[in-house]
């Protein structure tokens, strides 16, 4: 299965996941983006040039951490356009496919229950065309469904029961259903003097403290692909993995996600 372009339409995650977590310029580039263009679409935005690259965008784009990303007002349109645009021209509208067809684990991360749908969907079609492992892992946490949520997935109240709902619910082969599967379920977080839903790097590091180093494929999606590998990266220097995911639909993400 062959691995096409992987940058991510979650351009400022990307941004702030990458710069920060990466040594150097490795994932720009592995999904042929450079500093430079980075550097040039920030300037394009506004940041001035003269302020170091990571402060700059972390000043003025990062997201404050009392807001979840639907929480955020919609950018004007003429910053939109610019974001799309940039992002439409260097592929990050692709999906990206495993570049082998065996790994000890496969692992699904969490979202909201239409995308943990999408995903497991494209966990599917991965089995159909020949993907194969040992055990699956369902990303998980304590997350309170949403209503719009909760309509899709009866009689669910988190995030993990959605997932167990889907994957009980979902018709598959015998041979994909016959694989192990674990849930991991990591705990709402108190920070800033509310209660936060567990991120990437939770349900990752609570997986990672109760497993031995392997071969990984975390499934995940377009916007997400790009920061969510540059999370796993920094927490799982001892593992061989890979992040892929499906293209990205405009239609379960009408603006900019994670500006």
């Amino acid at each position: 299965m062959k691995k096409k372009q992987s940058p991510s339409l979650g351009i400022f995650f990307w941004l702030f996941s990458t710069l920060l977590f990466m040594p150097g310029a490795w994932l720009f580039a592995k999904t042929s983006v450079s500093n430079a263009q980075i550097a040039r679409l920030a300037q394009e935005l506004g940041n001035n040039p003269t302020r170091p690259l990571v402060k700059s965008l972390e000043s003025d784009w990062l997201r404050d951490p009392k807001l979840e990303r639907f929480d955020i007002v919609p950018l004007p349109e003429e910053t939109r356009a610019i974001i799309l645009n940039w992002a439409k021209n260097n592929g990050c509208y692709y999906a990206i496919e495993p570049q082998r067809e065996y790994y000890d684990t496969v692992l699904i991360f969490g979202a909201r229950s239409s995308v943990m749908a999408m995903r497991l969907r494209f966990l599917e079609k991965l089995f159909l065309q020949g993907l194969r492992t040992k055990k699956l892992v369902w990303l998980t946490g304590k997350r309170p469904l949403r209503e719009t949520e909760k309509r899709t997935t009866p009689g669910c109240a988190t995030e993990e029961q959605a997932a167990r709902y889907l994957w009980d619910t979902h018709l598959f082969s015998e041979e994909l259903r016959s694989i192990p599967i674990e849930f991991i379920v990591a705990d709402m977080q108190w920070e800033n003097d509310s209660w936060k839903r567990p991120s990437t790097r939770d349900t990752v590091n609570a997986w990672k403290n109760q497993t031995d180093p392997g071969s990984c494929l975390f499934i995940s999606n377009q916007p997400f692909c790009a920061y969510q590998e540059a999370t796993v990266a920094n927490l799982l220097e001892e593992y061989s993995f890979e992040v892929v995911g499906p293209k990205f639909h405009s239609h379960y993400y009408q603006a900019p996600v994670a500006v």
